[in-house]
């Protein structure tokens, strides 16, 4: 099976608007009629949203939650509920909180700090959690053994999906897989030719530490195959868009990297 991280262009994933066009449309009309509606049933409406997809988060991971726990933690959080509910499973109220946090903070950065508070969130450690002593909440895995999701019995087990391997998920390296994505969201706009386009791919998939020395114009022509004038004026320009900085020393050999 090839999964998300395997393909050559992730984290950088296109999609074809043209094949969504009519999912996009029905959403819009019902997104129209969501707003006709009065306060009080477009909570209700958000709220079922949120508990739908609490429950059926968490069965994918083979835990079962009660709907109203869910439902009940929610509105807690939102401050629906006065008094709030008392609550007695931690897993309900966890991932309640979650739903809420992704709700309220869904267009700021993930950052390496939202991903360990989440984690935190849906894995409470209590004194009389099922969870093995030894699972690391809140921190990068760094066991040998693959994170897997799987169903069925002993010896017939389905693997549904396998997260990268711990290594794949050193902290830097996660760092500099959202470095790259907020790049590209910074420069969508950006006019940048093939051979520019080409140059700084490369770069990327050297990765974290980029090319030994940086990118000099002399790497640069051999890249793109293009003469010194054209790679001295490809690499001003790149500079100019912010897409590249000089990195200091180097004196007349000037060597460039990316422009974080």
């Amino acid at each position: 099976m090839k999964y998300s991280w395997r393909h050559p262009d992730w984290p950088n994933f296109t999609f074809d608007e043209t094949q969504c066009r009519d999912a996009l449309y029905r959403y819009a009309l019902e997104a129209g009629r969501m707003s006709q509606l009065e306060n009080t049933l477009q909570y209700d409406t958000y709220i079922d949203l949120m508990v739908s997809e609490a429950i059926n988060t968490s069965q994918i991971e083979g835990e079962r939650l009660d709907r109203e726990d869910v439902r009940s933690s929610i509105k807690n959080f939102l401050g629906l509920s006065n008094p709030p509910t008392r609550v007695a499973d931690p897993r309900a109220e966890g991932m309640a909180a979650l739903m809420v946090d992704v709700r309220n903070g869904f267009a700021g950065e993930l950052t390496k700090g939202t991903l360990f508070h989440w984690h935190q969130l849906v894995l409470p450690l209590q004194e009389n959690s099922l969870l093995p002593r030894n699972l690391k909440v809140g921190q990068w895995r760094d066991s040998e053994e693959p994170m897997q999701i799987v169903s069925g019995p002993i010896g017939y087990e389905k693997v549904h999906y396998e997260a990268p391997p711990a290594y794949q998920e050193a902290a830097q390296k996660v760092d500099f897989v959202l470095k790259k994505v907020k790049f590209w969201e910074k420069h969508q706009q950006t006019e940048l030719n093939e051979r520019q386009k080409k140059a700084l791919n490369k770069l990327f998939n050297a990765g974290s530490d980029g090319f030994e020395g940086g990118l000099s114009a002399k790497k640069y022509i051999s890249l793109t195959s293009s003469s010194k004038a054209t790679a001295t004026r490809d690499l001003g320009d790149l500079v100019e868009k912010e897409c590249l900085r000089r990195l200091e020393g180097g004196g007349r050999n000037a060597r460039y990297g990316v422009a974080f």
